[in-house]
Formats: structure tokens, C-alpha cells, sequence
């Protein structure tokens, strides 16, 4: 047996491994990289951050406000001007990130007693650290519960859940269907329930926006 052929031959394959290990490790790493950066993950690392900060999922609140006692939610979107306009959850309330709590409170206060008070953001940091600061004093004005909602409006899109826009055009068409008073009715409610759905989605950037798992619905503008 020719031991030093068996070494070189060792020796070739091992240096192949390596240079295809090096050329293939971009990939690789992108790969992982993929995995971990998802809306489960970064939920898990929201958890670990807010720990004192309740969560809903986006089955529990779709299923809560088809029900009767839907009023009893008071939804907040905790994201700037620009990303609301494009599409946000129906009857939610801009609340923008930097508001103050005296802020907050004059302008919703008497609306608070009695509700289940959800927040969200694109993916729930923003909406989670806005419930942390508002929870104890939201707990003393008579909330029932505060939530963070699990994956924010980009788990919701995801899922397919309805979105809804707020920009001029939309408003100027629902001013106009409601000028012309439709005979009927129930088509006036469907032509404006038309104009005010949307399946786009503000991704935030492009980096966070690749959460977003349909790059088509991606969206910067209404």
C-alpha cells in the first residue's frame, strides 16, 4: 500500500473541502442568517425584552373583532404618519411612536374605561415598548387588558388578514360614492368597503420589509 499517495490524495481532498467551504460560506451564512431573521424569532426576543408585556395573537384578535363585543377593543397602530396612510388595521388609531403619555391621554382618555387596548407596530418592538410605557397608567384608568399583537401588521398581512387605507384619493371616492346615494344600500357599503381595502403593506425599509413574505405587496405609497 503507498502510504504517501493515500497523504497526498488526503491532503488534495482536504484542501478542496476547505477552498469550497470558503467560496460556499457566503451562502451558508446567508442561509442561517435567513432563519434567524424571521417574525417568530424576533417575537421570542421581544418576549425576553418586555417580559412584563402581554401579547395576542393575530387568530385571537381576527376572531375578537368578528364577534359582538368587538367594541370593546380599542386598537392603537404605533407607527409613523407615512406607514399608517399606506394600509393599517381597520378602526385602528395612529399613535405615533414619540407621543407622550399626557398626550396620549388627553386626546384618548375618556375612551379607555372598560376596553381591551391592543397596540402593534411592523413586527411589535415599537408597539411593545409604547405598551410597557402606557400599561401601569392605562391599568389605572379602568383597560380590562393591554396586548401587544404577536408579529404586528406584517404577521398580519402575511396571514391575509384585511388591511385597510386612509390616503385622499380613498377619502375623495367615499365622499363621492356617498354624494351619489345608491338606490341600494348594501352595494353602497360594498363599493365603500372596496375603496377602503388594500393588500399593501408599508415595510418600514427594505431590510425589515423582507418579513413581509410577498415582496408584491410591499408598498411606500397608498
Amino acid at each position: 500500500m503507498d502510504f504517501k499517495l493515500i497523504k497526498r490524495v488526503q491532503a488534495y481532498l482536504l484542501k478542496g473541502a476547505i477552498v469550497f467551504a470558503i467560496l460556499a460560506g457566503g451562502t451558508f451564512t446567508a442561509r442561517a442568517e435567513t432563519k434567524l431573521f424571521s417574525l417568530k424569532n424576533i417575537h421570542q426576543n421581544i418576549i425576553d425584552d418586555y417580559k412584563n408585556v402581554k401579547h395576542i395573537s393575530r387568530h385571537k384578535l381576527i376572531a375578537a373583532l368578528q364577534k359582538e363585543d368587538k367594541d370593546n377593543y380599542l386598537i392603537f397602530d404605533v407607527r409613523e404618519k407615512d406607514e399608517y396612510a399606506v394600509s393599517h388595521i381597520k378602526d385602528a388609531k395612529l399613535l405615533p411612536p414619540s407621543t407622550w403619555k399626557s398626550s396620549f391621554f388627553r386626546k384618548f382618555g375618556d375612551q379607555i374605561k372598560g376596553k381591551q387596548i391592543i397596540f402593534y407596530c411592523s413586527v411589535g418592538v415599537r408597539s411593545s415598548k409604547m405598551a410597557k410605557y402606557l400599561g401601569q397608567s392605562l391599568k389605572e384608568k379602568g383597560a380590562k387588558e393591554i396586548y401587544n399583537l404577536e408579529e404586528g401588521i406584517f404577521g398580519w398581512a402575511n396571514q391575509g388578514a384585511p388591511l385597510y387605507k386612509s390616503d385622499e384619493k380613498s377619502q375623495k371616492q367615499k365622499i363621492r360614492v356617498k354624494r351619489e346615494k345608491l338606490a341600494d344600500k348594501s352595494h353602497s357599503q360594498q363599493v365603500e368597503k372596496a375603496l377602503n381595502q388594500t393588500t399593501k403593506v408599508h415595510p418600514y425599509n427594505n431590510h425589515w420589509g423582507q418579513l413581509i413574505n410577498d415582496e408584491t405587496i410591499r408598498s411606500y405609497v397608498p
